[in-house]
């Protein structure tokens, strides 16, 4: 009986421990512009409920929106600030993260802040072109709550 207890345990604990290391490895998952270009478009045709036409300009503005930013290195979890960062925490064998220290986290430089928001406006208008006044109105909405 005493075995038996100690074995349930040893399992319980093993299973918990792979448990927690295989949600980690699905976070660091890189999305292909493309995709996330195409998940999007399906995702604001269904809140927003757009006509096909209105769908194809809208799954093209996308992907150019998603191209830019790749381009750009926004929303990659290894852009060029965090990797400069990496190098200088590994020196100092200090573990900070952006995470964890704010202080330390990489800011991102004024003129790349201008150049992603007159990004984002060239988008909305874009977006407010395709859809209806109507539809456009839901989505700002929707973009207020997200916020």
């Amino acid at each position: 009986m005493k075995k038996a207890s100690i074995l349930w345990i040893v399992l319980l604990m093993v299973s918990t421990l792979t448990m927690a290391q295989g949600n980690a490895k699905k976070g660091n998952k890189q999305v292909d512009p493309k995709a996330r270009a195409e998940q999007m478009t399906e995702r604001m045709a269904k809140e927003y409920t757009l006509s096909d036409s209105q769908k194809e300009e809208l799954l093209k503005v996308n992907m150019a929106w998603g191209e830019k930013l790749k381009a750009n290195n926004v929303g990659r979890k290894q852009g060029k600030n965090q990797q400069a960062r990496k190098k200088s925490c590994e020196a100092a064998k200090c573990c900070c993260s952006a995470k964890k220290d704010k202080k330390n986290a990489p800011k991102m430089s004024a003129e790349a802040r201008k150049a992603l928001k007159e990004s984002r406006d060239a988008y909305q208008a874009q977006v407010k072109d395709i859809m209806s006044k109507e539809q456009y109105e839901r989505y700002v909405s929707s973009q207020k709550k997200r916020k």
